[in-house]
């Protein structure tokens, strides 16, 4: 068929024997492509090209040329291998020849793969960090979860909610909404949202929206963007920062890593390139994933290390139907302090759904894994005055662990200690109290000074 665009061409126009000139050539990069293009004998020639893979002596390229925009060859040579480059330029030629259209093709791919070459091993400009302006104090998109201009993630098992909650960000994001119930505070502008969905279908995705809408009662109000993708996110790079440029997309979900690297969690050349990807889309991200047998981030350590915002998702082991109580715990904090964990309640009625934010110690799925010190500064807000005997009970309960653990009652000393010292919480006769204790607990001939 290409031959067939070819010989059309040629028949078409008249073609002036003459050399061909690069010094009018226009090599650019955008994204990830990289454009050259020349005009010769009244004809655009232009080949795009992307790096597929790259070593310390070796550079493979996905390289697609074009003759006034009819594509005439696309495939993947080794920009280094003077086989390999020699071998796409005679694809060319057999497909336009230098007889009938007075291209060098020989000529031009060399010197195509000589610029992308020197191109891309030069990387980035090196700069004086004096010039270099401070990046001002991190801003949250969603506080506490969702960092600005970072890869955030979420992980956890299968059924988790991990889409509800991305469906819910993504509706706060789009839509600015305010409302305490979900405990989630929109930071910034609003967002330009996009939905790369790897796992479901639009009608999935759509439902859950809606549903979210409804629950939060304001059915319609966002204008989340979406994409069902069925390759990976490197392979799909160009075309997706071409959306996110056109639409001036902010902020992106990927639903989820292990689709989004074909299954590749464990190879760190595919968990390299989907971030390296992500990186190139210059936006906020989140990205969902998965748990391995023994619970924790599924694949190669590089996706924990490329996460910038790490939060990990669990259930709770009752089934209830209708309603899901699940935790969230920060694992990872680049640039911020550790936040506190974090308890929700997802309930589903017809056609809505209710997410709402839980006091962590009174989530099943939480509770017994706070630490010693939040725990223990909870109860007393609750209870104060309170005696340290009624604290050793009450976390012994929570944690579900015998009064009489020596350990127990160790690591409780140690944590009001610290709390006495940090000045979150005081002792007197009466028991322990918050340093900010409530008018209604005090007695009558009591007072703050």
């Amino acid at each position: 068929m290409m031959e067939d665009v070819a010989s059309k061409l040629a028949s078409e126009y008249g073609i002036e024997d003459k050399s061909m000139s690069f010094e009018d050539a226009v090599f650019i990069k955008v994204g990830s492509v990289y454009t050259y293009r020349i005009d010769f004998n009244s004809h655009t020639i232009e080949a795009r090209v992307r790096v597929l893979q790259s070593g310390t002596d070796r550079i493979q390229g996905e390289v697609d040329v074009a003759v006034d925009g009819n594509r005439m060859h696309r495939s993947n040579p080794m920009l280094t291998s003077v086989s390999g480059m020699d071998s796409y330029s005679k694809k060319l030629e057999k497909r336009m020849p230098k007889v009938n259209w007075g291209i060098d093709w020989e000529i031009y791919i060399e010197e195509l793969a000589g610029r992308v070459i020197d191109a891309h091993r030069k990387g980035q400009p090196m700069v004086h960090l004096s010039n270099v302006k401070p990046e001002s104090e991190t801003q949250w998109l969603v506080e506490p979860l969702v960092l600005e201009n970072r890869a955030n993630i979420i992980f956890g098992p299968g059924g988790s909610g991990k889409s509800y909650l991305a469906c819910l960000l993504a509706v706060l994001l789009d839509t600015g909404h305010v409302d305490t119930s979900h405990g989630l505070s929109v930071t910034q502008e609003k967002q330009r949202v996009l939905y790369l969905d790897w796992e479901t279908y639009p009608t999935e995705i759509s439902s859950r929206v809606r549903d979210v809408e409804e629950g939060l009662g304001i059915p319609g109000k966002s204008d989340i963007m979406y994409r069902r993708c069925t390759q990976s996110l490197a392979a799909e790079i160009d075309t997706i920062k071409d959306m996110v440029d056109r639409n001036k997309i902010t902020f992106v979900i990927c639903d989820s890593l292990s689709f989004a690297t074909m299954g590749e969690l464990r190879d760190e050349k595919a968990v390299g390139a989907y971030f390296n990807s992500l990186a190139e889309l210059q936006v906020s991200s989140l990205t969902l994933t998965h748990v391995n047998k023994e619970g924790g981030l599924f694949g190669s350590a590089y996706i924990f290390n490329s996460g910038r915002n790490i939060w990990e998702i669990t259930k709770s082991d009752e089934e209830d139907k209708g309603k899901l109580e699940v935790g969230l715990w920060h694992r990872k904090f680049n640039d911020i302090a550790k936040q506190a964990p974090r308890a929700f309640r997802i309930e589903f009625e017809d056609k809505a759904v209710m997410i709402t934010a839980q006091d962590p110690i009174d989530s099943d799925v939480v509770s017994s894994g706070l630490s010693y010190g939040v725990m223990i500064e909870k109860i007393v807000q609750r209870n104060q005055p309170i005696d340290r005997i009624k604290i050793i009970e009450m976390v012994a309960q929570y944690k579900e662990l015998p009064i009489e653990d020596s350990k127990l009652k160790r690591n409780i000393s140690t944590a009001m200690s610290r709390l006495v010292k940090n000045n979150k919480i005081a002792e007197d006769s009466n028991g322990l109290y918050t340093t900010q204790i409530p008018l209604e607990a005090l007695g009558e001939d009591e007072f703050i000074i």
